[in-house]
């Protein structure tokens, strides 16, 4: 006897469906990136119908990571999948060198890379994963055994900026694998079967494993996912009291650096600090996630009263007699270097949006001011002098031609091409894609 959808499920009926993918509600054209595998299929089945019904323009989008000698074989399958529901298909090769460990991380980072410029390139404003219920509780399993923090443990949200402009949308995260093949086995639909998935070596793999003995002792995929949901409220609340704090006791200075009274900073609760710390070294970073642990070990200090300078996520943390000053540390940023050509604007060191005006006659370099600071006469006195030789400078043929952040004076002692030259701090996203390791 064939069985029909089960009750309360998240894809049981076209209501369902709909409910389901409302995060994707406000989002005119996005894009589906699938694999071929059970959870991205299913996604793209009723992604493409949904968008369809509702006037949306969708596409799929599938990275080739040329690891394996099926990969392109399982995007042509993807390719015709898609052509049968109508919709738009393109195939993204990761064809950079392959490093010798962590192939999994990086393999994850580069199709994240690939789709998110291919996002910005279209003008799409999302895109959508086939993350499942069960992919949840894998991440919190793995997150638990690297010892996470609440940010950690909170694992996948819904939705999460992907790259600016462009969010990163899992509308299946409370919808589970056994409800998915369901779904596409009532459809009489085909899949594809990735053989690193039964891979030991791979750590998901041994989480999942790991997972199957849990459901025996009560412990299974959606109670995990129900701990994390919580746990993101918690996340979500401390990052409003941080904020709050932060702007209480912290001050962003232009040239992208931040100081918190040490006062404040000595007398919060720990908690707090730590988040705060965390965002701040971010921010003054341009993007990196530090480890949960290094960040705990240095506020520890630093609310101990501990001066000094210390290192730690690409910045330099010291604790004066009344301040904690987070800067941007110099020499993290040797070879930051991009192009400008006339009318471009570009993010330069994730910190600060460069551009040059479409009149200026020739292309520019954007670098860290570094040592030239001491051949600009406007220098700006009043901020550390680190500080300064870590803001975005433009050169032309070699010659500092103006550093805009850090000069007193836009004119003082400038070449003919700076009035064409500007940077200014970009704004810091309120939330963020946390990355593995950075719990």
């Amino acid at each position: 006897m064939r069985r029909g959808p089960t009750r309360g499920s998240a894809l049981a009926d076209a209501a369902a469906i709909n409910a389901t993918l409302r995060p994707l509600a406000q989002h005119r054209r996005f894009i589906i990136a699938a694999s071929g595998g059970p959870d991205s299929l299913a996604l793209m089945i009723a992604a493409g119908r949904w968008a369809a019904a509702r006037d949306r323009e969708a596409c799929v989008v599938t990275v080739d990571h040329r690891l394996r000698r099926a990969s392109a074989s399982e995007a042509a399958f993807v390719a015709e999948a898609a052509a049968r529901l109508g919709l738009p298909h393109h195939t993204l090769n990761w064809d950079a060198a392959k490093p010798a460990a962590g192939v999994q991380n990086a393999a994850r980072a580069a199709r994240y890379a690939l789709i998110a410029d291919f996002a910005r390139a279209g003008g799409y404003t999302a895109v959508a994963t086939g993350h499942t219920l069960d992919d949840q509780a894998e991440t919190v399993l793995m997150r638990l055994a690297r010892g996470g923090g609440v940010d950690g443990l909170s694992a996948m949200a819904i939705v999460t900026p992907l790259c600016e402009g462009v969010d990163l949308v899992r509308p299946f995260l409370s919808v589970s694998k056994a409800e998915i093949t369901a779904y596409l086995r009532r459809r009489g639909e085909r899949w594809m079967t990735d053989p690193s998935n039964e891979d030991v070596r791979f750590e998901r793999v041994r989480i999942r494993r790991a997972l199957r003995t849990l459901r025996g002792l009560g412990v299974d995929a959606r109670a995990i996912a129900a701990s994390a949901a919580r746990l993101g409220r918690a996340r979500r609340a401390l990052h409003i009291l941080a904020a709050e704090w932060r702007a209480a006791a912290g001050v962003l200075h232009p040239e992208g650096w931040l100081e918190f009274d040490a006062a404040a900073f000595r007398a919060s609760p720990a908690e707090i600090v730590i988040h705060a710390m965390t965002e701040a070294l971010e921010q003054v970073s341009g993007g990196g996630q530090p480890r949960l642990s290094k960040v705990e070990a240095s506020c520890a200090q630093l609310q101990a009263g501990r001066r000094g300078k210390r290192t730690l996520g690409g910045c330099v943390i010291e604790l004066s007699a009344d301040r904690v000053s987070v800067r941007r540390e110099e020499g993290r940023m040797r070879g930051h270097v991009i192009t400008l050509q006339p009318g471009a604007s570009a993010v330069w060191d994730g910190r600060f949006l460069v551009s040059l005006a479409p009149e200026c006659p020739e292309p520019v370099s954007v670098a860290a001011l570094g040592a030239h600071a001491r051949d600009l006469p406007g220098l700006k006195t009043a901020p550390p002098r680190d500080v300064l030789r870590a803001t975005p400078a433009f050169f032309a043929a070699g010659r500092l031609v103006a550093a805009p952040v850090a000069a007193a004076a836009p004119d003082a002692g400038s070449h003919a091409l700076a009035r064409f030259c500007r940077a200014e701090l970009r704004a810091f996203p309120p939330a963020r894609v946390i990355l593995p390791g950075a719990i």
